[in-house]
């Protein structure tokens, strides 16, 4: 029994499944499919009062395949989402998953200090957490009667 595209309408007549075929093997599936482009991991960046916090949703991509950097002002993460070799010698009937090298780079406030960055990786997110300089943090001042 073979995989087959499900198809919401009903099945074709054999006529239609002709002109299918003779199209596909013409253009293949892709006159469907949006142009491909990179892959561009989803970012979520936030501030409190301590940090600014870079959240990076990675699924499927090795921590050993990520890199974060820092210099002058700016925040780098470059990684790859590797193909696994279960997939590589199949024949694929459908695939939604992307696959490629990324890069994110994000300019860091100057009241960031650099020497504090730090990242961690937990069930394929990335977090980067950039504190802020003691003398950038607010301070509460207090009011007297």
């Amino acid at each position: 029994m073979a995989l087959t595209l499900w198809r919401p309408f009903g099945s074709i007549s054999p006529f239609e499944r002709e002109v299918d075929r003779l199209f596909n093997s013409f253009f293949g599936d892709r006159w469907l499919d949006a142009p491909r482009t990179a892959w561009v991991p989803p970012m979520e960046v936030t501030e409190t009062d301590d940090e600014f916090r870079v959240r990076m949703e990675l699924p499927g991509v090795d921590e050993k395949d990520v890199e974060v950097t820092y210099q002058d002002g700016l925040l780098s993460i470059r990684g790859e989402k590797k193909e696994h070799s279960e997939t590589k010698d199949k024949m694929c009937y459908c695939s939604e998953i992307a696959y490629g090298s990324f890069e994110r780079t994000v300019s860091v406030p100057s009241n960031v200090d650099g020497e504090k960055i730090s990242a961690k990786y937990k069930n394929g997110v990335l977090t980067v957490s950039l504190p802020k300089r003691e003398e950038a943090k607010p301070k509460k001042v207090e009011i007297k009667s």
